[in-house]
């Protein structure tokens, strides 16, 4: 049985698409993967801000309640 004339140039060009499709699926693939690095360390780095933040506010508003209580502490003359 041959192959007929007519169905060879589709097989051939189907046969040509199907890697390119691979490329670019797996181009795709890597891009994604990159922003969702990009994407993890832009929340780490929030977190961290936030975190930071918090930390700072605590001090301070720990430091406003001992220079209440008492003046005469260390950490007032600051």
């Amino acid at each position: 049985m041959t192959p007929r004339p007519d169905l060879m140039p589709q097989c051939g060009l189907i046969l040509l698409k199907v890697p390119l499709v691979r490329l670019l699926a797996y181009r795709a693939l890597m891009r994604t993967a990159t922003l969702m690095r990009i994407n993890i360390w832009i929340v780490l780095a929030v977190l961290l801000a936030l975190l930071a933040i918090t930390r700072l506010s605590q001090y301070q508003h720990e430091t406003q309640r001992i220079c209440a209580d008492d003046p005469s502490a260390l950490v007032c003359g600051r």
